[in-house]
């Protein structure tokens, strides 16, 4: 458990820097977050922020992702997606139904 906060800490750090007010909240969700998780485990985290710069840091939050992950010897897998269309889609989309059921907010602005 201190291993998941080590990382959870540096992603958050690591993503407000690069993404400053444009990032609105980070959510774990997934074995970690019901905390049924074992060895082969990744961690899953949705990173979510304004909807217009989508696109725009797909691939530097990617990189996060993969840095993180040599760095803690961990598959940390991250999708990326933007609240507005999260909040629109959260009560009947499966993949989002699912992360506003189980997920924990890491990091909310």
């Amino acid at each position: 458990m201190e291993l998941e906060k080590g990382i959870l800490l540096d992603l958050q750090v690591e993503l407000k820097e690069l993404l400053k007010d444009k990032l609105k909240r980070i959510i774990l969700f997934g074995s970690y977050a019901r905390e049924d998780f074992d060895d082969e485990s990744d961690i899953d985290i949705l990173v979510l922020i304004d909807d217009y710069f989508l696109k725009e840091y797909d691939e530097e939050v990617l990189n996060i992702a993969v840095d993180l992950s040599i760095k803690y010897g961990i598959v940390i897998t991250i999708f990326i997606e933007g609240v507005k269309k999260f909040e629109e889609e959260k009560d009947w989309k499966p993949f989002f139904k699912n992360i506003n059921l189980e997920g924990k907010h890491i990091y909310a602005a």
